[in-house]
């Protein structure tokens, strides 16, 4: 009778290590999605600028503005995606209000 071979346990873990990371490579995206503003900060009435790639084509965007202190309630905008999955959306930075206190 012959012995049956045996895997080594080095191999094993090399075939465990290559599965692992090829599941991993499947799960990441293969481009992230990116959110860009043209300015870092805004004055009131300032247009802001929104721009967007690596999205699905035709995704819908949804983009909540929020400011710091937060002196209106938040703004939502809806993009969507065109044909390279790139988008642009505009809003109205707030603009001042004679009610807020001073």
């Amino acid at each position: 009778m012959r012995p049956t071979p045996q895997a080594k346990p080095r191999s094993s873990a090399r075939l465990v290590a290559l599965i692992v990371g090829f599941l991993a490579a499947l799960a990441l995206p293969a481009s992230a999605a990116t959110v860009v503003t043209d300015k870092g900060d805004y004055a009131p009435g300032e247009n802001v600028v929104i721009t967007g790639s690596g999205w699905e084509p035709g995704e819908t965007v949804v983009l909540i503005l929020h400011e710091e202190p937060q002196l209106d309630p938040d703004l939502q905008l809806t993009a969507y995606a065109d044909a390279k999955g790139d988008f642009v959306a505009r809003a109205l930075a707030s603009a001042p209000c004679s009610s807020r206190p001073r």
